[in-house]
């Protein structure tokens, strides 16, 4: 049977998992207080989602 998920990307994963579990926290603060406020907050989280997705493709 073959993995559906390297056991080598599992911990990007789980980084990914936290990243975005971080993201949605941001999202919400950032419809309660207005996303300008946030903007500097958001972006390093968004950065880092990006690297770790480009990381992923480019280890198939």
């Amino acid at each position: 049977m073959k993995e559906r998920v390297k056991k080598e990307h599992r911990p990007v994963f789980d980084l990914l998992k936290g990243l975005s579990d971080n993201l949605n926290q941001l999202t919400r603060l950032a419809h309660a207080k207005g996303i300008e406020r946030l903007e500097k907050q958001i972006a390093p989280v968004l950065q880092e989602v990006r690297r770790l997705l480009k990381d992923l493709r480019d280890d198939r």
